[in-house]
């Protein structure tokens, strides 16, 4: 089954090291009139699962207003970048390298490198948001962590790659919706996305330092900041939402395009055109 909203992280364990584990407190709930008897607190132990049904139901297994930040006091520190943009040609040509064999894995990762989209979003992705006339890339509000829709501009180098990947797919069989399936006619889950990142990556980085990593290069290749959060689809600050009402699509599009012809000196060309590669050396 799929699962619903908050199902796939748990910030919280409930401890259930006492006799009767969560219902040894049953929250206000009134108790049977034999309080004493273990059959006579059935009845309020009923009331209490039935409370916790209605109310995972309601909030879908989330933990409703509450963050992280109720339960931990200490200041959390930025985990620091496994990756930098040095590390690109060799993160380029080793997926290259690998390419026919972990077919799915690098295509995930090298939309996350060249568009610096969240795993959740990527993985989620279908190939009838694409618009490889237009070169358009839709992102629905359901699949963005803002809950906002996001469009991001297609280079002509990710529109060949992609192609090249919907070859690859078609040529195993596959026609479905997804560009990165999983099983029952669903999205890749989060875990064996993760998975299939661990095996790319050899434990040396994550998807998140993908992200991070592209972020950084924008600012060497001197993308504008607000163009830069534009294209990470962060959530603007009050004053900047008062102030600035564009989609900037177009200085969007000219910093991608600026960044791809970056990765292309360093092996991109080799993912998205390799038969231009392959003739260029014979």
């Amino acid at each position: 089954m799929r699962s619903k909203a908050g199902q796939e992280l748990r910030l919280l364990d409930v401890p259930a090291y006492r006799r009767y584990g969560a219902y040894d407190e049953l929250h206000g709930l009134g108790l049977a009139h034999n309080a004493s008897s273990e059959d006579g607190r059935k009845g309020a132990g009923r009331a209490f699962a039935d409370t916790l049904k209605r109310a995972t139901a309601k909030h879908y297994g989330q933990l409703a207003d509450m963050r992280f930040t109720d339960f931990i006091k200490t200041k959390i520190k930025p985990k620091g970048a496994r990756l930098r943009p040095v590390d690109c040609e060799r993160l380029l040509g080793h997926w290259a390298a690998r390419y026919r064999h972990e077919t799915t894995a690098v295509a995930l990762a090298v939309l996350m490198l060249t568009h610096s989209t969240r795993i959740s979003e990527t993985r989620q992705a279908k190939w009838r948001y694409f618009d490889l006339v237009g070169k358009t890339w839709h992102i629905p509000a359901v699949d963005t962590k803002t809950k906002k829709a996001h469009t991001l501009p297609l280079t002509a180098q990710v529109c060949a790659f992609l192609t090249r990947y919907r070859a690859s797919q078609s040529a195993k069989g596959y026609d479905g919706a997804y560009l990165f399936p999983g099983l029952h006619g669903q999205p890749l889950n989060r875990t064996v996305a993760q998975l299939a990142f661990s095996a790319l990556a050899g434990g040396e980085w994550t998807s998140h330092d993908l992200r991070k990593a592209a972020r950084t290069a924008w600012t060497d290749l001197g993308v504008d900041y607000l163009i830069g959060e534009l294209l990470l689809n962060h959530a603007l600050k009050a004053l900047d939402v008062t102030y600035i009402h564009t989609s900037a699509e177009v200085q969007k599009r000219q910093a991608l395009e600026r960044w791809h012809a970056w990765l292309d000196e360093r092996g991109f060309a080799a993912l998205h055109s390799p038969a231009d590669i392959a003739y260029a050396r014979t």
